[in-house]
């Protein structure tokens, strides 16, 4: 009998994502959120606990740093973004017994209480040690996608991210804006992006056409940035536009669309 899945998220965060909820039905998590009392009932099960980490960007670094205080050496990270696994890394974690997973559905807010979970792509990507990707047994309807190596399709989900977020938050709309009057940013975004990524030697990208092709299916989703902010969360860019700003003023590449989009979304943010 294998020890419980725990699913780590920030404080606060009352519920997993409707996306979240539909891939674990199958198992029943045991939520935890990060507070150091309710860290104990993980650490109790040492080394068969397997800690599924889907925390807010902002508390990755603290979720990390708790992982190695309470002796958790398994994990599972859930998380969109781009140098995940180094942050973790640098806040002490060894990645050698953990995972990540990348996960190609979408949460669809019909309203503000009410979600639908669409399964149109039912792709879960997941890299990592064999072991801690074990507690994937179970789930149902997901189609895994064992990957030898993240890089790609870490890049290409990122790269999707980084150009309909900010874009869909600006125009305050369903991800199909990007398909009209948002096209012209998230193209600039995206050949952005796909620079930094060739520059970087991490290989190229889809074409513009083949990633509009990919959102076809989450046109009506609300994507995750405007849903933080419409909740009245802050947006989140730390591994996502801001890291493609990072490495590309590192490598002398144009940025100048992320670096506009981070300032118009925190300034709209700022003004309420």
């Amino acid at each position: 009998q294998p020890a419980p899945i725990f699913f780590v998220g920030s404080p606060g965060r009352l519920n997993l994502r409707p996306v979240h909820v539909h891939l674990f039905k199958s198992v029943s998590p045991v939520l935890v959120n990060m507070q150091s009392a309710e860290w104990s009932q993980v650490s109790a099960f040492g080394r068969d606990a397997v800690v599924w980490v889907t925390v807010k960007v902002g508390d990755l670094p603290q979720a990390c740093r708790d992982l190695v205080a309470h002796g958790i050496s398994r994990a599972v990270f859930f998380q969109n973004g781009l140098g995940v696994w180094d942050v973790a890394r640098e806040c002490g974690f060894d990645t050698h017994q953990s995972a990540r997973a990348l996960c190609w559905w979408g949460a669809n807010l019909k309203n503000m209480s009410e979600v639908q979970v669409t399964t149109v792509v039912p792709r879960f990507v997941t890299y990592g040690d064999p072991r801690a990707l074990a507690s994937l047994q179970g789930l149902s309807g997901v189609q895994c996608d064992p990957a030898s190596h993240l890089g790609a399709a870490e890049w290409d989900k990122a790269l999707l991210n980084v150009s309909v977020n900010p874009t869909a938050t600006l125009y305050g709309a369903p991800n199909k804006i990007v398909f009209t009057e948002g096209l012209e940013l998230f193209t600039r975004l995206y050949q952005q992006a796909a620079q930094v990524r060739l520059m970087r030697g991490d290989g190229p990208s889809p074409s513009v056409d083949q990633a509009l092709e990919t959102l076809k299916p989450f046109q009506e989703n609300i994507c995750s940035m405007l849903q933080d902010f419409r909740a009245g969360r802050p947006p989140e860019f730390e591994l996502m536009n801001q890291k493609i700003i990072e490495w590309g003023r590192a490598l002398n590449c144009d940025v100048s669309a992320h670096i506009e989009v981070v300032e118009r979304v925190r300034g709209m943010w700022g003004r309420g």
